[in-house]
């Protein structure tokens, strides 16, 4: 029986897909992997017990894994490290998250494969193979559009007391932090673009209340002006979109597409399925 493992991974989850003679066995999430912000051992330690309770490791003929983060060989080597123990008769493959986007989005024609995740980013690609693509300057110089950049906004406006004294007694509700203990979690711990994209629940939440909606509204506003707008051929490419974000705010960015003279195709919440889809039956 034919055993392969496809993942997909973003900062803040991975879904994995354990497909067993051309179809899905098993289905499950962990922790994000993303090799800027975890280690060999962080992953062999999230895998371990999921291994352990649903499937045999060492029957796993190949893994692919796309996840943000894997920019270089020595952070897909981090990847490769953490899972080689766990696999160890597997032939482990690692990619980017824009790989597996374009995969998903384009696998049999061409156009900008867009991620709005945790983080966010694009490329121009054709048959599931990239083409070209601007480059993501990540949480803090980049990802417009993205979780972590909406919930910059409105953490900035809170701090600032720039929000309605509403909302501002609804988000301190919901935080439970004071001012030190939120700079704290940006500057001291793990994972602040995280801790960052964790607020876009609350502007999801609150998305009538009209500064909710203006960063919404603004957060894309940029990242179409800073990312799209750059491609050759825009606004008339065909655009479609993958991420928690994409999808939760899908009427707010296909306004946002219109406002720029563009149409977004097609949006799904996450590549993974469409990943299994492309290496059973696209891939040579």
């Amino acid at each position: 029986m034919s055993l392969i493992l496809i993942a997909e991974s973003g900062t803040t989850k991975t879904d994995w897909r354990l497909v067993a003679d051309r179809k899905v066995n098993l289905a499950f999430k962990t922790a994000g992997f993303n090799p800027f912000f975890v280690s060999p051992e962080f992953i062999r330690s999230e895998l371990s017990a999921v291994i352990a309770d649903y499937f045999n490791a060492i029957a796993i003929e190949t893994v692919f894994f796309y996840g943000a983060g894997c920019s270089s060989d020595g952070r897909c080597n981090i990847i490769r490290e953490g899972l080689i123990s766990l696999f160890p008769n597997a032939e482990i493959l690692i990619d980017t998250d824009l790989s597996a986007a374009a995969k998903a989005l384009f696998p049999d024609d061409e156009g900008i494969a867009v991620i709005l995740g945790t983080g966010s980013n694009s490329c121009y690609c054709k048959a599931g193979t990239i083409t070209g693509r601007f480059n993501s300057l990540g949480y803090i110089l980049g990802d417009e559009g993205s979780g972590n950049h909406m919930g910059r906004k409105l953490l900035k406006a809170y701090l600032q007391e720039e929000l309605s004294p509403e909302l501002h007694e609804m988000l301190s509700r919901e935080l439970s932090m004071n001012t030190a203990e939120i700079l704290d979690q940006l500057y001291m711990k793990p994972f602040p673009n995280r801790f960052l994209a964790s607020f876009s629940q609350f502007i999801y939440n609150n998305i009538d209340n009209p500064f909710c909606k203006s960063i919404v509204s603004e957060s894309l506003n940029e990242f179409f002006k800073n990312n799209l707008c750059r491609y050759p051929g825009f606004p008339d490419l065909i655009i479609r979109c993958t991420g928690g974000i994409a999808n939760a705010f899908i009427s707010e960015l296909k306004q946002t597409a219109e406002n720029y003279g563009a149409e977004i195709n097609a949006v799904i919440a996450s590549p993974v399925d469409e990943l299994v889809n492309y290496h059973l039956y696209h891939r040579k």
